[in-house]
């Protein structure tokens, strides 16, 4: 057998030999023994959160463009601050479609922020078939949801029974229908896992600089967001009384029902900056 396979080897050389004197340029390699084929880098949609848009990822979209990765950030058409999960992941339907089509790609990674990953979690639950999406990597999600939200929601609707005609104030101060998405036990926190897509969590563990009130001072080195800061100071020391981002309880960031690949000391506002979580995140997206 060693013999005859010798014999076709040597027939093989001597045949491009020959092509090759007769101005017949032949290329051809032998196949090395388990070799894997090239590992692909996908394009990449930033999906921002709750009471927010695509400028958190200003910074982001930049960085991708040096490492070579194809990013866009994406922009809901409908109610893109404040709509539900399920509007948005009807909506992700359109976008993520027309993102492979403009890429040429057959899959995407998705990078998200607090909400984003709710609403991409229920997209990729609608249909458990779907292939789309390699890699969803969720920073500072709230996967079982947050008291902060349920606190929220219950002042919306005291004030509600006090005064119906606040409706329209209220609905825009606590940007609903989003905030019943962040409460835990809604169904976009209960969506169905998707087994084509791997799940991976960041979550944001951080511990208030100290103040000497609630309004004082407006800066925290981990936290340098000024118009969040104050919910945030108040949310991680009275309401929520463990490991948190100061919206997001780490329990809930960091679910075990997904794979969790990394815990910094940034707040919630703060996980999308370039930082950390940047870093981690581009250990995923690059072969």
């Amino acid at each position: 057998m060693k013999f005859t396979r010798r014999v076709a080897t040597a027939n093989i050389v001597l045949l491009s030999l020959l092509l090759s004197a007769s101005g017949i340029i032949v290329i051809s390699y032998f196949p090395l023994a388990n070799t894997q084929p090239e590992t692909q880098t996908f394009p990449v949609l930033l999906i921002h959160g709750y009471k927010s848009g695509p400028e958190v990822w200003n910074k982001w979209l930049p960085e991708l463009e040096k490492e070579g990765i194809r990013a866009k950030a994406v922009h809901f058409p409908i109610d893109d601050d404040c709509g539900s999960s399920e509007s948005h992941a009807q909506q992700l339907d359109t976008i993520i479609q027309r993102f492979k089509k403009e890429t040429g790609a057959d899959k995407i990674n998705v990078v998200a922020h607090s909400k984003g990953g709710l609403d991409t979690r229920v997209y990729l639950s609608n249909d458990l078939s779907n292939d789309d999406i390699a890699n969803l990597i969720m920073i500072g999600t709230p996967n079982l949801g947050s008291p902060l939200a349920t606190t929220s929601l219950a002042v919306a609707a005291g004030s509600l029974t006090i005064n119906p005609m606040m409706y329209p104030y209220l609905r825009a101060f606590f940007c609903l229908p989003a905030l019943q998405d962040l409460v835990p036990g809604s169904p976009a926190t209960e969506a169905e896992i998707n087994e084509n897509t791997q799940y991976l969590t960041i979550a944001g563990d951080w511990t208030p600089s100290p103040y000497y009130n609630f309004f004082y001072p407006f800066s925290d080195s981990d936290c340098p967001q000024q118009s969040w800061l104050p919910l945030q100071r108040w949310a991680s020391d009275f309401l929520i009384f463990e490991g948190d981002d100061g919206i997001v309880p780490l329990w809930s960031a960091a679910s075990q029902q997904f794979e969790n690949i990394g815990v910094t000391d940034n707040c919630h506002t703060n996980l999308s900056e370039i930082d950390e979580e940047y870093a981690i995140v581009k250990e995923i997206l690059l072969p």
